[in-house]
């Protein structure tokens, strides 16, 4: 039955749990009802897909699904008084259709600006990093040559005997690299040593040697540093350092600038046959060939450092 306006409804017709209104709605076939139902969890699920990303689309496809729900729709004839037919149905989902349909084309053309943004900024990055690589790898190459450059001419300065001058390059050359200072830091303290600058010498051979590089081989040239430079207790500690590690040439070193000497520890009374006797006065070795010697040296080996 349609509602007729002016019409007194029978309340016979109430539905005591639902509040409805039978009397104002009319009976609709199930396919119709199906076609409802089928609408609504179509656009229900849009709504799902769309609304975290597009909200307004998600919104008007929540709107449609809820409005479709037969549930619903009977609770709007029923408070709004009127009939959802067909075609107030097919114009309110063409309505929110169009609306939704112009709502996604402006998400698109945002999207395609994004998009269109996003590949500029990824062609800049791109284009940054390929020059910022093309500046390190000139850099670098530049380093190399100025290492290669300031080491020949450090090499020909000592093969030459400018060692100051030698030293100066060795300076620039440590500029340049970041891997092999190891080996131009030991360099350098060659040429200090020979240039007779000892103490710059013992600086760098101590770094060398803080640094865990060839420890056994700095220890024994510090040694010879602060042998030159009148260091000897010095000189000896590091010569027996390098000698536990098993360096030849600082035993070698060792034994010429802290050799074994021998001393008197004390005197003794010798007698003929070899032995010796406590006593002092007569009676000294009576039983052993007399006394030879009163006071026979005994020795000790001992070194100065």
């Amino acid at each position: 039955m349609k509602y007729v306006p002016g019409l007194i409804p029978d309340h016979s017709k109430v539905d005591k749990f639902s509040g409805l209104d039978y009397s104002t709605l009319v009976k609709r076939p199930g396919w119709w009802m199906f076609c409802s139902y089928l609408g609504a969890v179509c656009f229900l699920m849009a709504a799902l897909a769309h609304i975290f990303s597009r909200f307004w689309e998600g919104f008007f496809f929540l709107i449609l699904g809820l409005v479709l729900l037969p549930g619903v729709h009977n609770a709007l004839e029923k408070r709004l008084r009127f009939s959802f037919t067909w075609l107030i149905k097919t114009v309110f989902c063409l309505v929110l259709l169009g609306t939704i349909s112009i709502m996604s084309n402006g998400y698109d053309k945002e999207e395609q600006l994004a998009n269109a943004e996003l590949k500029k900024q990824e062609a800049r990055e791109a284009y940054e990093k390929e020059q910022a690589e093309i500046a390190a790898e000139k850099e670098a190459q530049a380093r190399k040559d100025s290492l290669n450059k300031y080491m020949s001419l450090a090499r020909a300065d000592m093969k030459s005997s400018h060692f100051s001058t030698a030293v100066h390059f060795f300076n620039k050359a440590l500029l340049y690299t970041d891997t092999g200072k190891s080996y131009i830091l030991s360099q350098r303290a060659n040429s200090y040593f020979k240039a007779g600058k000892y103490g710059e010498a013992i600086n760098d051979y101590t770094d060398l040697i803080e640094s865990g590089a060839e420890v056994s081989s700095h220890l024994y040239e510090r040694a010879r540093c602060y042998e030159k430079s009148g260091n000897r207790q010095e000189a000896v500690n590091d010569l027996k350092e390098a000698i536990k590690l098993g360096n030849a040439e600082a035993e070698k070193l060792h034994e010429k600038i802290n050799p074994l000497k021998r001393r008197i520890a004390y005197y003794v009374t010798r007698c003929c046959d070899g032995s010796t006797s406590s006593a002092k006065g007569r009676g000294a070795c009576s039983h052993h060939g007399g006394v030879c010697n009163w006071n026979d040296p005994v020795y000790e080996e001992y070194r100065k450092y």
